[in-house]
């Protein structure tokens, strides 16, 4: 694991308190929505069925409104019921008083597509969101608001959420399930500090529940989250005894931001035990965020990330399938299938605690009116066989349970009004009505039979043994089946109690993983083999299927094996259909035309127009004038008395700053993004005499998502150019500090005003202070006495995080190793003697200390001029490109000043039936910037994630010749950019087809159907 990886992981442990000892109530829903999602202390209840809500975070803005289908299916087939979605404000009103609810933005659209898949929806509404998103979801012009303050009582900000949720309350609202819609549940606000659940601290959260009631929010909804964690089941079960509210949580982190691709096994595992932790424990619902990550597209990533939101989720960027996608899928299917034990249910756990004869397998348990589940844990790393014995009498000796496995045991499961699961030892993959057929699929390892019976009891009618009967004995009224496990398909037993069967599909694990659960036309199918099914349909009667496979995989023995169980009892092999003809291929990619460019830098011009920018005297910051890109231009005039070197001091800049002289680029900052405090540039030009006209590229990075933050947002995560510039006669001359001493201190400790060389330990630069232990130093240095007119001093690399003082005075904080930053030390300079250096070094994980190089830069010359009058406009003409005159350009030839690139390629899209390759362009060897496929922004590169390059959503490509856009900060020429196809997100996408007739019909027909196949399925 790498080191940010791990630093990921420990912000995770570090969230741990606060969730855990959070409110976790819900606010019961109104009368008129009770009848149709209710809650209590045991579990949710919709439509007044006892409903286990299995839940993924799939954010609508960050999917292509094309493929939002695609990707809810996905979810879907896992057996989740549920999407989970942030509203994000900075998306549905990007300018004050400017709506988007449409194309990409269109939540009503959104909400009735989740309705129509037949799934629920979670709203997570705001005004904060967090999600590492830029701002964390604040509109860019919420900062010009005056006397804002954000999360905490402040009549402006109460105004402005006001306004925002009286537009998208009524949308929610309105697609509610008691409305008809997909909506059951509704979070405001995200992980505030001080309310979560039912906690109202203060009016703040008094106006957003009131604004909740009188928008028309009916359904339960509560505040900031529930349960956040990566294992939220925490290490023992819960009672409902007390409770009022279902057990649920709103945040299962399974992945991380910082990631990209399929877990590591061992983190596949423990995400997947802590799923089934939830479940043994008396969860009532999960959401895993995210099960979908997307993408960042436009200008929406926040500073932690770039386009890519992968998160590692089950469910890829590009839509591919991950291994643990089907472990959650496993764990979803039985989570429903058990619901009414599940949302029902007590802590049952003292009452079995001894029944495993084995003290390393852990017993836990659930009891409800339907029955009971025991889970056996074995949290090891090996196999474990326990024998088992219940009500005093031992019902197996070998029972194994996997390594890191919860294993579910079911007791006095209540089937049919007639039918009991007395015990059921075999592991229940799901159980599925059809009709009159209730089927379970079970699932074990080939072999592993004898020792694992379902034990039902019978009652009001005598059992008549249908389908395998070898494998299943009657005896009184008790009737067993022991499954066998076939390599590939499934073996089928059945039998007929009254006017309804009981079914047993009994499969091996692979073929688990491969079993789907489709409803169509109202009737519910079971299909073996394929990896993933798609979109199923029924034409003249025949079902068929759309299957995947992964790219350059063959189809297997389970493939072959393909069949679908509907209304009766024996399958109908499921046919391959020939492949259509396609010019698509998993191994090339499209090659790129010769390269266009336009040079970006034009508003540098000495004879620029500024007509319609917005003037002031200092600059003023990014998004003032209603922009709410990543770059904004800044220019002004001025006299220069004599040529020569200068110094251009901007006291407040984020996050790069490009300057041009008289229309030629003449130097740039390095990438220092702005937090809490204001960051001061020192820039060194060459001017001529006389008139010169200077001009200001800034560029932001994304900004914080300011979890936690309370207060004023005009004095946070400024970008572009703040307050006054200053031009210096003269440069800096630079004197490295390389001697250092240090001590171990809190987080809380005096500031040093002297250094006692006796208790000191003495340390050079880049020296390792921590040796992997987390916690502060104090690292101090005396600086030279070097007169000068001023002094900055530059960082390289402090590790972790940094509090910088000079003479006892606190000057700045930087966050972040690896990260050069400038600390301008006028405000405390001593010009009469001594100045010490004092930085509280903050370390995290791993290696720690002053691990770069320090500078100390002294300005010789005293002569200073304000530089004033200045024009600012955000945007580098992005939406303007078509008009402008492209040129070629020599691949190998860079530009050196922002550069617009542009070449097409040709490509044939993926068809519903045939290759479906994944496309991503490389930006390697370019520097920084954006991309545009055929006008769609696709976000920031390069990434931060390891994925090379941008995904090209299939939905955005057009047959024939199809465009692609760079806008590259620095000029360099794009030698090594280029296309590739991603195998590990590609698919094949293949039609099957049933070779028998499946349709139910009428429900007299079925009857009929049923009773001739009876008699033709009996075996003798």
């Amino acid at each position: 694991m790498n080191r940010f990886s791990l630093l990921c992981l420990g912000l995770l442990v570090a969230l741990l308190p606060l969730t855990a000892s959070a409110n976790d109530s819900m606010f019961p829903p109104t009368p008129a929505a009770k009848p149709f999602i209710d809650i209590d202390g045991k579990g949710f209840l919709i439509h007044g069925k006892r409903t286990f809500i299995v839940s993924g975070s799939m954010h609508y803005t960050r999917v292509p409104r094309a493929l939002w289908a695609d990707r809810l299916l996905r979810m879907k087939r896992a057996g989740f019921n549920t999407v989970q979605s942030y509203l994000f404000w900075n998306v549905h009103e990007p300018e004050k008083g400017v709506w988007n609810f449409e194309g990409p933005a269109d939540l009503d659209a959104f909400l009735k597509l989740v309705k129509k898949m037949g799934m629920y929806a979670t709203c997570r509404v705001g005004p904060y969101y967090c999600a590492e998103w830029d701002s964390g979801g604040y509109p860019v012009w919420l900062r010009f608001v005056p006397g804002l303050r954000v999360r905490e009582p402040n009549a402006p900000f109460e105004k402005e959420v006001g306004r925002f949720f009286d537009k998208l309350l009524p949308i929610v609202a309105s697609n509610q399930i008691n409305h008809g819609g997909s909506v059951i549940l509704v979070q405001l606000e995200n992980e505030h500090p001080l309310g979560w659940g039912t906690d109202m601290p203060n009016s703040y959260f008094r106006f957003l529940y009131n604004k909740a009631v009188q928008d028309g929010i009916q359904v339960p909804f509560f505040f900031s989250g529930l349960h956040h964690s990566s294992d939220p089941a925490g290490n023992e079960p819960w009672g409902s005894a007390g409770r009022n509210s279902p057990w649920y949580c709103t945040e299962f982190w399974p992945g991380w931001y910082n990631l990209y691709g399929a877990l590591p096994p061992d983190r596949e595992r423990y995400f997947t035990r802590g799923t089934w932790k939830i479940i043994a424990y008396g969860g009532n619902g999960y959401n895993y965020y995210m099960l979908h990550g997307g993408s960042n597209f436009g200008y929406t990533n926040n500073d932690e990330d770039a386009a890519s939101y992968d998160y590692a989720g089950a469910i890829g960027q590009a839509g591919d399938l991950r291994p643990i996608y089907y472990q959650f899928k496993r764990a979803a299917w039985f989570a429903r299938s058990f619901a009414s034990i599940l949302e029902d249910s007590d802590n049952a756990t003292e009452n079995y605690a001894q029944c495993a004869s084995n003290p390393v397998v852990r017993v836990t348990a659930r009891t409800a009116q339907a029955g009971t589940l025991l889970f056996l844990d074995n949290p090891g790393n090996t196999v474990q066989t326990t024998a088992l014995s219940l009500e005093g009498n031992e019902v197996t000796q070998n029972l194994e349970v996997a390594p890191g496995e919860i294993r579910p045991i079911i007791l006095h499961y209540t089937l049919l009004p007639n039918v009991t699961l007395q015990l059921g030892l075999a592991r229940i993959y799901a159980i599925c009505q059809q009709a009159n057929i209730t089927t379970l699929v079970v699932n074990g390892p080939i072999g592993k039979d004898a020792t694992e019976p379902l034990v039902f009891r019978i009652s009001g009618a005598p059992a008549r043994q249908i389908l395998g009967k070898q494998a299943i004995s009657v005896s009184g009224d008790t009737l067993t089946v022991v499954p066998h496990y076939p390599a590939v398909g499934a073996e089928t037993y059945a039998f007929e109690v009254g006017k309804r069967i009981v079914r047993v599909l009994a499969v091996r694990e692979q073929t688990a993983d491969r079993t789907w659960f489709v409803e169509v036309a109202g009737h519910h199918y079971v299909i073996l083999g394929p990896r993933y099914v798609g979109e199923v349909h029924l034409k003249n009667g025949h079902l068929l299927v759309n299957a995947e496979r992964p790219a350059g995989v063959s189809p297997d023995a389970v493939d072959a094996a393909s069949c679908v169980y509907g209304p009766t009892l024996l399958p109908s092999k499921l046919m391959a259909q020939p492949l259509p003809v396609s010019p698509l291929n998993f191994q090339v990619a499209p090659k790129l035309s010769g390269w266009q460019a336009l040079l970006a830098d034009r508003e540098a011009a000495p004879d620029y127009s500024t007509k319609g920018w917005l003037k002031s005297r200092d600059p003023i910051e990014m998004g003032a004038d209603g922009y709410n890109g990543a770059y904004a231009w800044y220019r002004t005039t001025l006299q220069v008395p004599k040529a020569g070197v200068y110094t251009l001091h901007f006291s407040d800049g984020g996050d790069w700053l490009d300057v041009f002289v008289n229309g030629h680029k003449a130097a740039e900052s390095r990438i220092v993004p702005r937090t809490d405090h204001p960051v001061s540039h020192d820039i060194i030009v060459n001017l001529p005499a006389g008139h010169v006209t200077l001009a200001v590229l800034t560029a932001h990075y994304g900004r914080p998502k300011r979890f936690s933050y309370l207060g004023p947002l005009d004095v946070v995560d400024v970008k572009g150019l703040k307050g006054p510039v200053i031009l210096m006669a003269g440069s800096f001359r630079g004197t490295p500090i390389e001697q250092w001493y240090w001590m171990p201190t809190d987080q809380k400790s005096a500031v040093p005003e002297a250094v006692d060389t006796g208790h000191w330990q003495t340390a050079k630069t880049g020296e390792d202070l921590f040796h992997g232990r987390r916690g502060y130093v104090w690292a101090v240095a005396s600086l030279p006495d070097i007169p000068g007119a001023h002094h900055l001093l530059h960082f390289e690399n402090v590790d972790d995080n940094g509090d910088i003082y000079l003479n006892g005075k606190f000057l700045f904080h930087h966050e972040g190793w690896g990260s050069p930053f400038d600390v301008n030390l006028d405000a405390a300079w001593n010009v009469q003697g001594a100045n010490l250096l004092a930085v509280r070094v903050q370390n995290t994980d791993g290696p720690g200390g002053i691990m770069g190089p320090v500078t100390l830069r002294v300005l010789q010359d005293d002569e200073v001029w304000p530089v004033e009058h200045w024009a600012m406009h955000g945007g580098v003409d992005e939406g303007s490109l078509s008009k402008a005159l492209w040129r070629p350009w020599p691949a190998a030839k860079a530009t050196d000043v922002p550069t617009f690139y542009r070449a097409t390629f040709i490509v044939t899209p993926p068809r519903e039936v045939g290759p479906h390759p994944i496309l991503r362009f490389s930006t390697r060897g370019l520097s920084r910037g954006f991309v545009w496929l055929n006008g769609h922004n696709l976000g920031r590169y390069p990434e931060k994630v390891p994925i090379d390059g941008y995904y090209l959503p299939e939905c955005w490509l057009k047959p024939g010749v199809n465009e692609l856009l760079v806008f590259d900060e620095k000029g360099y020429a794009p030698t090594e950019a280029h296309l590739w196809i991603e195998q590990a997100a590609s698919r094949m996408v293949y039609q099957l087809e049933s070779e028998e007739k499946l349709s139910f019909g009428t429900t007299k027909r079925f009857a009929v159907a049923l009773k001739r196949n009876l008699m033709r399925n009996t075996v003798p």
